[in-house]
């Protein structure tokens, strides 16, 4: 909805947008490819190609999510037009409606085992000769790279905000392990010194969770996703990473049970490992937080 929000024409959004917020349809950015790093937009290769009063699509996408939900009902597909002059204008975001010809939605990937496909998956699409009006170009040619990473700021604060919330429901299932279950003599499990102390470890990074992605938000909205980068990429690789620990406690107190798909504490621990991955890996973004880190201090520093 962000791309729609801060690029789209008005037509666009009372035809896409409007229904969105309402929750009457669903969309997919569909952006990464297969062979090509996705943490790259730069090296996008599916073809936007314009051909009379249309764009011509041709190309292969992967982990697109929801793209098996029924009601999704436009793509918001990242290609390449190629008339920019550098790497970075070489590439533009179109709208293509989900029940276009030439558009082949294949096998879903599977997440430690699980699908998702509550939420439609995340599947292997083909477009093949897919063809649209040039009116469903979001903005203007050449700023599919600008427009993705104000998507990707909005999205990967989305995962974290998420995953914040299934580490709250961790702690939940957690309390109410330790005040139902007793150990030998009937003693519960609330009155072991080492489970409280773990409790309190876990409602403390939920709370620090909490307030990196509040930061992070209220950067991005006051300041726009370029100033919010930094404080963006420390909730993408801080968020899931102690979200795991706050969810594998809660497994831990519910031992072999925790495990099991009778509650719901491993699901939740493969989508917060994948959360990791998503919009790109920690790596990446300890990378960013590092260099703005040394960029900001030698700017601080030549002005000594």
């Amino acid at each position: 909805m962000d791309v729609f929000h801060f690029f789209g024409t008005e037509e666009q959004k009372r035809k896409w947008l409007v229904p969105l917020a309402n929750g009457e349809i669903r969309s997919s950015f569909v952006m990464t490819e297969p062979g090509l790093a996705s943490s790259d937009a730069v090296q996008i290769s599916t073809s936007i190609r314009k051909e009379g009063s249309d764009y011509v699509i041709n190309g292969e996408k992967i982990w697109i999510t929801g793209a098996g939900d029924k009601r999704n009902k436009i793509y918001l597909l990242l290609g390449r037009t190629g008339t920019g002059q550098t790497k970075h204008d070489q590439h533009s975001v179109v709208l293509v409606p989900t029940d276009s010809p030439g558009i082949t939605v294949l096998e879903p990937f599977m997440l430690y085992g699980f699908d998702d496909g509550g939420h439609g998956g995340h599947h292997r699409v083909k477009f093949e000769n897919v063809r649209i009006p040039q009116s469903n170009l979001v903005g203007k040619e050449g700023m599919g790279f600008k427009i993705a990473q104000v998507r990707l700021a909005g999205g990967r604060l989305h995962h974290c905000a998420r995953t914040v919330g299934l580490a709250e429901r961790a702690i939940d299932l957690l309390k109410e392990r330790l005040v139902t279950r007793t150990v030998q003599g009937g003693k519960p499990l609330k009155d072991l010194s080492v489970l409280r102390a773990e409790l309190a470890e876990a409602r403390i990074s939920v709370d620090q969770m909490r307030l990196l992605v509040l930061d992070a938000a209220h950067k991005l909205d006051k300041y726009g996703s370029k100033d919010a980068r930094a404080s963006i990429s420390m909730a993408k690789v801080r968020v899931p990473e102690q979200a795991l620990k706050v969810i594998n406690t809660a497994m831990e107190v519910y031992g072999g049970l925790g495990l099991s798909s009778h509650i719901p504490l491993a699901s939740w621990y493969a989508r917060t490992d994948s959360v990791k991955r998503m919009d790109g890996p920690c790596a990446v973004h300890r990378e960013v937080v590092a260099k703005m880190e040394l960029r900001e201090f030698e700017k601080r520093k030549s002005k000594l």
